[in-house]
Protein backbone atom coordinates (compact mmCIF):
# COMPACT_ATOMS: atom_id res chain seq x y z
CA UNK A 1 0.00 0.00 0.00
CA UNK A 2 2.82 2.43 0.84
CA UNK A 3 4.41 2.01 -2.48
CA UNK A 4 1.03 2.67 -4.17
CA UNK A 5 0.62 5.20 -1.86
CA UNK A 6 3.84 7.26 -3.22
CA UNK A 7 2.86 6.41 -6.93
CA UNK A 8 -0.35 8.36 -6.73
CA UNK A 9 0.00 10.55 -3.82
CA UNK A 10 -3.19 12.00 -4.44
CA UNK A 11 -5.40 8.80 -3.52
CA UNK A 12 -7.79 8.20 -0.78
CA UNK A 13 -8.70 4.70 0.51
CA UNK A 14 -12.10 3.18 0.75
CA UNK A 15 -12.88 -0.37 2.77
CA UNK A 16 -15.67 -2.55 2.18
CA UNK A 17 -17.51 -5.66 2.47
CA UNK A 18 -20.25 -7.94 2.89
CA UNK A 19 -21.86 -9.74 5.54
CA UNK A 20 -18.51 -11.21 7.68
CA UNK A 21 -17.26 -9.43 4.84
CA UNK A 22 -18.34 -6.51 6.11
CA UNK A 23 -16.42 -7.17 9.81
CA UNK A 24 -13.36 -7.69 8.17
CA UNK A 25 -13.27 -4.62 6.28
CA UNK A 26 -14.00 -2.75 9.61
CA UNK A 27 -10.54 -4.46 10.71
CA UNK A 28 -8.87 -3.59 7.23
CA UNK A 29 -10.30 0.45 7.84
CA UNK A 30 -8.66 0.62 11.60
CA UNK A 31 -5.38 -0.58 10.25
CA UNK A 32 -5.20 1.40 7.36
CA UNK A 33 -6.43 4.65 9.24
CA UNK A 34 -3.53 3.42 11.83
CA UNK A 35 -0.69 3.29 9.24
CA UNK A 36 -2.24 6.40 6.73
CA UNK A 37 -4.08 8.60 9.12
CA UNK A 38 -4.86 11.18 6.15
CA UNK A 39 -5.65 8.46 3.58
CA UNK A 40 -9.36 6.94 4.87
CA UNK A 41 -11.98 8.53 3.46
CA UNK A 42 -15.11 5.78 3.97
CA UNK A 43 -15.78 2.78 4.75
CA UNK A 44 -19.43 1.42 3.50
CA UNK A 45 -20.46 -2.06 5.25
CA UNK A 46 -23.73 -4.21 3.72
CA UNK A 47 -25.02 -6.51 6.35
CA UNK A 48 -21.59 -6.55 8.84
CA UNK A 49 -22.38 -8.79 11.69
CA UNK A 50 -21.14 -6.83 14.97
CA UNK A 51 -17.23 -7.24 15.56
CA UNK A 52 -16.34 -5.91 19.27
CA UNK A 53 -17.54 -4.38 22.59
CA UNK A 54 -18.13 -0.95 23.73
CA UNK A 55 -14.38 -0.16 23.94
CA UNK A 56 -13.12 -1.43 21.17
CA UNK A 57 -16.06 0.44 19.01
CA UNK A 58 -15.09 3.61 20.54
CA UNK A 59 -11.40 3.18 19.84
CA UNK A 60 -12.54 2.20 15.89
CA UNK A 61 -14.89 5.50 15.46
CA UNK A 62 -11.59 7.09 17.28
CA UNK A 63 -9.36 6.27 14.22
CA UNK A 64 -11.83 5.53 11.59
CA UNK A 65 -14.36 8.59 11.29
CA UNK A 66 -16.46 7.88 8.35
CA UNK A 67 -17.97 4.35 9.04
CA UNK A 68 -21.22 3.40 7.39
CA UNK A 69 -23.63 0.34 7.76
CA UNK A 70 -26.06 -0.58 4.83
CA UNK A 71 -28.62 -3.00 6.52
CA UNK A 72 -32.18 -4.80 5.31
CA UNK A 73 -34.73 -5.29 8.00
CA UNK A 74 -34.83 -9.13 7.20
CA UNK A 75 -31.15 -9.66 7.71
CA UNK A 76 -30.16 -11.69 10.71
CA UNK A 77 -26.21 -11.04 10.44
CA UNK A 78 -26.52 -7.85 11.91
CA UNK A 79 -27.83 -8.86 15.18
CA UNK A 80 -24.31 -11.34 15.64
CA UNK A 81 -23.12 -12.05 17.81
CA UNK A 82 -25.82 -11.30 20.46
CA UNK A 83 -25.76 -8.07 22.15
CA UNK A 84 -26.04 -9.39 24.99
CA UNK A 85 -22.53 -11.19 24.66
CA UNK A 86 -21.40 -7.15 24.57
CA UNK A 87 -20.92 -6.78 20.75
CA UNK A 88 -22.51 -3.47 19.63
CA UNK A 89 -22.21 -1.64 15.97
CA UNK A 90 -20.05 1.40 15.12
CA UNK A 91 -22.39 4.08 13.63
CA UNK A 92 -24.16 5.05 11.31
CA UNK A 93 -26.44 2.61 10.08
CA UNK A 94 -28.64 2.82 7.04
CA UNK A 95 -31.78 0.53 7.66
CA UNK A 96 -33.69 -0.22 4.68
CA UNK A 97 -37.62 -1.51 4.75
CA UNK A 98 -38.25 -4.77 3.44
CA UNK A 99 -39.24 -3.80 -0.30
CA UNK A 100 -35.67 -1.05 -0.47
CA UNK A 101 -38.45 1.75 -0.81
CA UNK A 102 -37.29 3.51 2.06
CA UNK A 103 -34.45 4.18 4.66
CA UNK A 104 -33.44 5.74 8.06
CA UNK A 105 -30.01 6.90 8.71
CA UNK A 106 -29.60 5.94 12.31
CA UNK A 107 -26.56 7.16 14.56
CA UNK A 108 -25.49 5.64 17.94
CA UNK A 109 -27.93 7.85 20.16
CA UNK A 110 -29.60 5.02 20.85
Amino acid sequence: MKNLLTKYPTATLTSTGHSLGGGLSLFTALELAIAFPSKLSFTYNFGCLRIGNGGFVKFLKEKVQSIYRVVHNKDPVPHLPPYDFGYIHPSNEIFYNEDFTNYTICNDSG
